[in-house]
């Protein structure tokens, strides 16, 4: 429904019947940068006949009654309203004053300055209609435009902004009006205002009305003016935003743990019959919650259309920290009496996620009617089992302040695969770290608290809104009843001057622009509507350090939909505009490679966000049900640098998959970095010929890719042809005097600033048609040439002499040309070859050999490390090696060619070294020499053992590598392995080793290539201490003592034999002796420890005591 922001009475003339509904508080978590110098926000009325129309009342405690009109009051009445409302702000003020002295809370410090302005503005309500309106002029309004420059995906990036922070370049927004209402002055932010901006409806911006987003009910991209240039500069991850990161938790819990706690990565849908979706949790606050094992829960649902069947499914997402101890959830279908569980989902590869579900259809086992519509239902008795008592959950965290226990619900439509986006809800569990909460002062008026029933909220992306994007946050708070906050000559109860309070997570504020306060209303039967409209904007909201502040009006109608006198749930949204692309959050202490692409657990997966939103009274006392939280999940499951909203929303990129186009290139680095289209690949272009006229191609095009031009570039970058790709990503464009050269074929996206491309070769098509002449011997009776297809081959001698000429078939590479007899040992053959009116070049020249040569053989890589030469040559050759000192070594090949050359014993190979390689026929004809030059070692390092006993670490690595070692205590030692390869490291000597330990050897072999990694675990070579024996006399039946722990220790009695016992963790030893063996006295035991390694002590020498008497 339209509503006219200036006009009382017709807000409240809306359709007379209205069910119930519940509001999905999407509670903004966005990130907001710090805007405002105090910590509350007040809003001014917005025209001078809501301030002439609304008084302020004075009976706090009174309850609502049904909706009265609005009337005209003349003179004398409004004098002894204006008397009455006097008398009573001073008695107010002062009731205010006393409780701001009495309480040490802080909302009760903001409440007193906004007060002491609230009771000026009440005060002053007798001003006469001419000063009212010269007031209202001063009212202030916004003097920075909406940025209307059209969206262009591009913006979301610039080259430099793989870690950015956007800073403003001018901030000077001149304020042509002020308010007569001021922030606090305690706030600790320096924001470019300290006070809301309030928006008239006639200067709203048109261009994003809801007429204009919406064509043929498609919500359509904003087009805006740019007013603004915006400075963009690499960010540093601020020690103030470092210092919020999140408390590392800690679980004991002896249920299946968490798996997979990352959110499913799903598409919204419009489905609007889904209206609201709360999860409404006890607090874990009172103690009957905290010392039991169960966590109550409702779960309220409103529907404004039917459904049915198993498709819609309620998805129920808990932190891991209480998903880690739940063994069932379950709870009480809407109007039903026996209980339905909830199963947990696993991932695709059979991972437990912390996700429970249950259908949403009651005849299919779910909580709802399919036909239960138009009103509110609630799924009563909803019950977390858990392994352990809440308070022992709670206190196995750290900081449940900074870390809270996060939860999200939604419909999902499982047949399209799809999150209903009405549907959606998030927040945290209350607990009494939850300062911001349980020091909040509470209403004392019966009227106000008895007037909401619950509040909770949602936050989405929206890549339309703005340069980067902003996230919307929805709160909604469900009535209890039918309310009406109207003027003060109306409801007297509940028109005292209440005032909106909102946080946002703090750790966001570093990436957060303009924050904008909208009108969010239920419309009838079609409820919340979800796009973002430019022209529902009322005001724009500071926040201090913290993420907060306030807002507040004399008639908060203004800028707060209520739906007076009807049961439909208020709505409040909030806007918070990036200033810099969003996917900078998660990757702001990421580390890249030299090509830009994240390297990927440098980043995180997921981390969440936090916010809050409530209502006061005038006397800074939190309503009942109104507090509403909210928790804003940002996630890159695929780590490619943009998040998976941003990826499903904005991208279109697959956010399983870090390089989409498969181009080499991940999707972040594509969009952020390299400004191309990660939905674009590489072309692929054949090298071609000078003689063509046309550039034939083709690209991978992914859906969702933007409209593709082709334009081929030559080496300085003119431009010699261009087209349009077709749809099956073939291009072929026309080109005209192409000259021999390197060439570029662009895919050119729209909304991308750089190409997609490729390089190729125009080939000199005389170089081109260069035909080759193979091997031709004395016997030969014709000649084979290959070439191009369709070209003639003429050969000739050295001389000139016309020897034979032969034309390549189509589809043919080859011929061969006739010969009336065999040439001569010596002729030298030079080939061309035509094709139309282009000649190539000679081809190389090839001499007719004699039939008994041999072909230089094949030498296989030699080494510095080995001891033979290995190759192949014609079979049963003679091999002849000369080393580098003239030393001739002969063997001979097998039947198959192989041979090997054994080095004598004494020589050494150096790196460097040449060796010739000679292969002798049968006939005595040798080949040509082949040549191979000695390398270092390559591969991975070759490292000797080590153990407790070394005082080095020697190995092997390729000639000249930096060799470092990693030691167990994270210090690290460095070398360098010799021409040779070989390396020596020294160990440090007050390093003492026992065996097990893992040491990390990396041998780099130049700058910028990889390491290559060898791990060493040192072998204990140490053997254990002498056994400790207990005294053992002739009496004794069993022998004790201490050795190494573990370790086995062995007796050899006097009569050879042993017994054998292993030592317990603390080195003890109990060996019972045979029942056989008797001694005298002065035998000798020997006792020895043999450790895990096989190492064995030497023997402890043990005497037997003698301590039997004599026999008389």
């Amino acid at each position: 429904m339209n509503k006219n922001c200036n006009n009382i009475s017709s807000q409240r003339n809306k359709y007379s019947i209205r069910k119930l509904t519940v509001g999905t508080a999407s509670l903004l978590i966005g990130a907001t940068l710090v805007f405002g110098l105090g910590n509350e926000a007040y809003a001014d009325e917005l025209a001078s006949q809501e301030k002439n129309n609304t008084v302020a009342n004075s009976n706090e405690n009174s309850e609502p009654h049904e909706q009265q009109e609005s009337t005209t009051v003349d003179k004398s009445q409004e004098q002894s309203v204006q008397q009455s409302t006097q008398e009573q702000t001073a008695h107010e003020t002062k009731h205010i004053d006393e409780a701001q002295q009495s309480t040490n809370e802080t909302t009760s410090q903001s409440t007193a300055s906004q007060h002491e302005h609230i009771n000026k503005d009440v005060t002053n309500e007798h001003e006469s209609n001419e000063e009212q309106q010269n007031k209202e002029e001063s009212i202030e309004t916004q003097t920075e435009p909406i940025n209307n420059k059209e969206e262009s995906v591009l913006t979301e990036h610039k080259p430099e902004e793989t870690k950015q922070q956007i800073t403003e370049a001018e901030a000077s927004t001149e304020e042509s009006e002020t308010s007569s209402l001021q922030a606090p002055k305690n706030s600790n932010v320096n924001n470019s205002i300290n006070k809301p901006q309030i928006i008239r409806p006639e200067e709203q911006k048109n261009e994003n009305t809801k007429e204009s987003r919406k064509v043929n009910g498609q919500a359509q991209p904003d087009k805006q003016t740019q007013n603004k240039k915006l400075k963009k500069v690499v960010a540093t991850h601020e020690a103030s935003t470092r210092s919020l990161k999140r408390t590392k938790r800690q679980t004991t819990a002896n249920r299946d743990k968490t798996e997979d706690a990352s959110l499913e990565t799903l598409d919204y849908s419009d489905n609007y019959t889904f209206q609201t979706l709360i999860f409404d949790p006890e607090k874990l606050i009172d103690n009957n919650i905290l010392k039991g094992k169960r966590i109550p829960f409702k779960i309220h649902s409103y529907m404004i259309g039917a459904n049915s069947g198993e498709r819609y499914k309620i998805n129920l997402q808990l932190d891991e920290v209480i998903a880690n101890h739940i063994t069932k959830v379950s709870a009480i279908p809407a109007n039903q009496s026996m209980p339905v569980e909830f199963t947990r989902l696993e991932n695709a590869i059979g991972k437990k996620t912390n996700i429970w579900q249950v259908n949403y259809i009651r005849a299919n086992n779910g909580l709802f009617g399919g036909a239960e519509i138009l009103s509110q239902y609630t799924a009563e008795g909803g019950v977390i089992e858990l392994d352990d008592t809440v308070e022992n959950i709670l206190n196995s965290q750290t900081d449940l302040f900074a870390d809270k226990l996060n939860y999200l619900i939604y419909v999902k439509d499982a047949q399209e695969n799809k999150k209903i986006k009405t549907s959606e809800t998030s927040g945290y569990f209350l607990t009494k770290a939850e300062e911001s909460y349980t020091n909040l002062k509470k209403s004392t008026s019966d009227a106000a608290n008895n007037a909401f029933k619950a509040s909770c909220g949602s936050v989405q992306f929206d890549a339309s809104i703005g340069e980067y994007g902003a996230f919307v946050g929805d709160q909604q708070i469900l009535k209890n009843g039918i309310l009406n906050y109207g003027g003060p000559l109306l409801d007297s109860g509940l028109n005292k001057q209440w005032t909106y309070h909102y946080k946002i997570d703090p750790k966001l504020l570093p990436f957060a622009g303009q924050i904008e306060l909208h009108r969010y209303d239920f419309k009838g039967l079609s409820g919340f509507d979800k796009t973002y409209y430019e022209d529902t904007r009322v005001a724009i909201l500071p926040v201090n350090a913290n993420g907060e502040g306030s807002i507040t009006s004399y008639d908060l109608n203004s800028i707060i939909e209520f739906n007076n006198s009807l049961p439909e749930t208020v709505g409040i949204r909030i806007v918070v505009k990036f200033n810099q692309t969003p996917n900078n959050i998660l990757i702001r202490d990421a580390k890249f490679d030299d090509n830009g692409n994240l390297i990927a657990d440098t980043s995180k997966i997921k981390e969440e966000f936090t916010f809050y939103g409530y209502l006061t009274d005038r006397f800074g006392g939190l309503i009942k049900n109104t507090f509403g939280t909210s928790t804003y999940y940002i996630q890159d499951i695929d780590r490619d640098g943009l998040t998976d909203n941003f990826e499903i929303h904005s991208s279109h990129t697959d956010p399983f998959n870090s390089d989409t186009d498969n181009d080499g290139n991940t999707d972040g680095n594509e969009f952020m970095n390299l400004r191309t289209s990660p939905l674009v690949a590489k072309p692929v272009v054949q090298d071609v010929s000078t003689d063509m006229d046309v550039i034939k191609g083709t690209v991978r095009v992914l859906d969702g890719a933007t409209e593709q031009e082709v334009k081929i570039m030559d080496s300085q970058n003119k431009e010699i042809g261009k087209g349009k790709l077709e749809t099956n990503g073939d291009f072929s464009i026309k080109v005209s005097n192409l000259k021999p050269g390197q060439y570029t074929a662009n895919i050119i996206s729209s909304k991308y600033k750089n190409p997609e491309k490729s390089t190729f070769n125009a080939l000199d098509i005389t170089e081109m048609l260069k035909p080759v002449i193979e091997e031709v011997n004395e016997t030969d009776l014709d000649i084979g040439v290959t070439g191009i297809e369709g070209s003639t081959i003429t050969v000739k001698d050295n001389k000139g002499k016309f020897i034979g000429r032969v034309n390549i078939a189509k589809g043919q590479s080859g011929a061969f040309i006739k010969l009336k007899q065999p040439l001569k040992v010596g002729t030298v053959l030079i080939a061309t070859a035509k094709k139309g009116r282009n000649t190539s070049v000679p081809s190389d020249p090839v001499t007719v050999i004699d039939s008994a040569s041999i072909d230089a053989p094949i030498v296989n890589p030699v080494s510095n490390r080995d001891s033979s030469v290995t190759g192949t040559t014609e079979p049963n050759a003679i091999i002849r090696v000369v080393l580098p000192n003239d030393m001739e070594i002969l063997s001979k090949g097998d039947e198959n060619g192989r041979f090997e050359v054994l080095l004598p014993d004494d020589y050494k190979l150096k790196v460097g070294d040449k060796i010739e390689v000679i292969a002798i026929s049968g006939k005595g004809i040798s080949s040509e020499p082949a040549s191979v030059t000695v390398q270092g070692y390559i591969g991975f390092p070759i490292v000797q053992p080590v153990t407790t006993k070394s005082k080095v670490i020697t190995g092997l690595a390729a000639s000249g590598s930096l060799i470092s070692v990693k030691l167990p205590d994270g210090s690290i030692l460095y070398g360098k392995a010799a021409d040779s390869g070989d390396f020596e490291i020294l160990l440090p000597s007050h390093i003492k080793y026992t065996g097990g330990e893992r040491l990390e050897l990396s041998a780099i072999s130049q700058p910028g290539n990889f390491a290559l990694s060898t791990p060493i675990i040192v072998q204990d070579m140490t053997p254990p201490e002498v056994p400790i024996v207990n005294e053992i006399n002739s009496e004794s039946s069993q022998i004790t003592g201490t050795a190494e722990a573990g370790s086995t220790v062995k007796v050899e009695l006097p009569d050879g034999s042993e017994v054998i016992d292993v030592t317990n963790y603390q080195g003890e030893f109990i060996i019972d002796l045979p029942a056989n063996q008797k001694f005298r006295g002065g035998e000798q035991l020997k006792v020895t420890s043999t450790d895990a390694s096989g190492n064995k002590s030497t023997a402890a020498i043990v005497d037997v005591k003698d301590i039997t008497p004599p026999v008389v």
